[in-house]
């Protein structure tokens, strides 16, 4: 991204970064390591000139047979007079192992609190107003040949014909990286948006088309204005380009809350 808006994301999550430019007085210098330090040759096995010689195992001593006889009545397992065979197989009793059987504890399992996942795109009118618009797919590229009609169209009643052409749309998709070893929860996605808002060029009113986006920032009911940067009243969300197409009723909900929004603008 631009550095300005490295360092304003920066500064909006409160992260001050310090580069010496220099190299600082009595700062340790770390050695230089070779290239047999770093991946140290492995030993070399070392070679026998004799010939290996086949493993032979040893044979037992021949024995004489006076010494067999007397082995024989220790090897042959005699009877004990106290336990009587009667050729049965003793019964493994399976019911009273599994009463025995511990069972191991399992921790309880955590709550997993998925990311709320969105794409905007964002046309500013600068020092007047600025519009998010929600786009129908979180992965998408961009504007569909539908919602720039639908933009350009809004952007026209509103005064500002060609706006959209003229300024551009500008992509913001939440998680800004599909890894997830980075947060990407609700307080990260607003650190995010207002790092985002804190980059871009000042404007008097901001309108969100749609609530996904929104919702991050405040808990504002639809058409309820809303803090966005500072502590004025200066945003406001309706419904998205997606249910305007879904149900054209809404686009008459929209615009009366846009457009008395707009008005207030000194």
């Amino acid at each position: 991204m631009l550095e300005s808006e490295r360092q304003a994301y920066l500064h909006a999550l409160g992260i001050t970064q310090y580069v010496a430019l220099d190299t600082i007085a009595g700062a340790p210098v770390l050695p230089e390591l070779t290239a047999e330090q770093i991946w140290p040759a492995a030993p070399t096995p070392a070679i026998s000139a004799e010939p290996a010689q086949p493993d032979i195992a040893p044979q037992p001593p021949e024995s004489s047979p006076a010494v067999a006889e007397q082995a024989a009545p220790i090897s042959e397992a005699s009877p004990r007079p106290d336990i009587e065979d009667d050729g049965s197989i003793p019964q493994l009793d399976v019911s009273k192992l599994r009463q025995e059987q511990v069972q191991p504890k399992t921790a309880p399992a955590k709550p997993v609190i998925k990311a709320q996942r969105f794409a905007l795109a964002v046309i500013t009118v600068p020092e007047r107003f600025r519009l998010f618009v929600e786009l129908t797919l979180p992965d998408a590229p961009g504007l569909s040949a539908v919602e720039h009609r639908m933009v350009s169209d809004l952007l026209g009643v509103l005064g500002h014909h060609n706006a959209l052409d003229q300024y551009g749309a500008k992509l913001y998709r939440w998680p800004m990286v599909d890894n997830p070893r980075i947060a990407a929860d609700s307080q990260a996605a607003r650190e995010g948006l207002l790092g985002f808002v804190a980059s871009a060029p000042p404007v008097i009113k901001s309108v969100f088309l749609g609530t996904k986006a929104a919702s991050v920032i405040s808990d504002a009911a639809t058409g309820q204005s809303f803090a966005l940067n500072g502590s004025a009243l200066d945003a406001v969300a309706c419904c998205s380009l997606s249910e305007m197409q879904h149900d054209w009723t809404r686009k008459a909900e929209a615009w009366g809350i846009i457009h008395p929004f707009l008005n207030s603008i000194d």
